[in-house]
């Protein structure tokens, strides 16, 4: 529901999703993370999981749950290995408020539990509950913890955040009012109640919540050293076959190429070395998707970059994307 894309409401042309998920498999690819939208709503899913499944990657699937428990056999039989499902609240009532259907939460946790109980001693798929925190329930993280511990093998958060295109997608006024002091010390509260309740919440990630929500600008300078590590082994595919690195498209996977070419092509490095040179993130995404990237790693690879030139055809290409400063 709040995931950073754009609405598609195009139909879907599985023959084409067929021939990615093969040229998936026939690289070097270790992990496929199918996201959305959602999965469950592609009619061929079963084959793309089980083409990428024979050729041995490792399957994490994101999904809201309210088809998971027509799929839990094929999860649990097929051994998919992580299923991550979005809950909004722990409370069914403001679930379902929030997705804009009702029964949506029994749904989802109905799945949920069938895999829990049913999974076998291998504990596959791993179960991640993840909450969007956000105006509507914020209040209640440390109870949400608390309850979905029990369906789970980890819970985690991230924070609802702008972008463009997220009014196709969902109401803005589950968007907190940065403006509002009030707010932020009470957001602050709970936060700081989560921390200090549970440790596994104690580290940088949960304690830059307030400042992604309320002070994002303040981000902008340590963004990169976040975001560096994680796109050295992350490349997003779009359904419509765009393969890309942060804001900027490398390839597409429906071209002749196959794909460990596009991921080793100049493109990609040349991008990089430019963010680094003459960019900065506009929009830290480290608390949505990029959160597991390490600060260390960044400062490496960023000095690493910093040594690399760039040529002045694509330093004149980079002027054109979202991230450039304008030095």
């Amino acid at each position: 529901m709040h995931c950073s894309h754009h609405l598609n409401r195009d139909k879907i042309d599985t023959e084409k999703l067929i021939y990615a998920a093969h040229k998936i498999a026939q690289s070097k690819t270790m992990v496929v993370d199918i996201s959305g939208g959602e999965p469950f709503l592609v009619p061929n899913i079963k084959e793309l999981i089980l083409i990428l499944k024979n050729a041995r990657k490792k399957i994490m699937l994101n999904t809201n749950g309210f088809h998971l428990r027509e799929y839990a056999d094929f999860l649990i039989e097929n051994e998919i290995d992580y299923l991550a499902i979005s809950f909004d609240s722990h409370i069914a009532e403001l679930h379902d408020k929030i997705r804009g259907r009702k029964g949506s939460f029994e749904k989802a946790l109905e799945g949920v539990k069938y895999i829990i109980e049913n999974r076998g001693d291998k504990k596959k798929p791993y179960i991640l509950i993840r909450g969007v925190v956000m105006k509507d329930n914020y209040h209640e993280v440390s109870e949400y913890v608390d309850f979905f511990r029990q369906w789970a093998d980890e819970v985690k958060f991230q924070p609802i955040h702008d972008y463009e295109g997220f009014d196709e997608a969902s109401n803005k006024d589950v968007l907190f009012d940065i403006k509002k002091k009030e707010l932020e010390e009470d957001f602050a509260f709970h936060m700081a109640t989560l921390i200090k309740k549970d440790k596994k919440f104690n580290n940088g990630y949960y304690k830059t919540f307030q400042k992604f929500v309320f002070h994002k600008e303040e981000l902008e300078s340590e963004a990169l050293n976040y975001c560096l590590p994680v796109w050295f082994i992350l490349l997003i595919i779009f359904e419509h076959g765009h393969c890309m690195t942060c804001t900027q498209e490398i390839g597409n996977i429906y071209s002749d190429k196959p794909l460990d070419e596009i991921w080793v092509s100049s493109k990609r490095l040349d991008y990089l070395t430019s963010l680094v040179h003459f960019g900065k993130c506009k929009m830290p995404c480290l608390l949505t998707c990029t959160g597991a990237g390490q600060k260390w790693q960044g400062k490496m690879i960023r000095e690493a970059l910093l040594m690399r030139s760039v040529n002045k055809e694509y330093e004149d290409e980079f002027k054109s994307t979202p991230n450039y400063l304008g030095l």
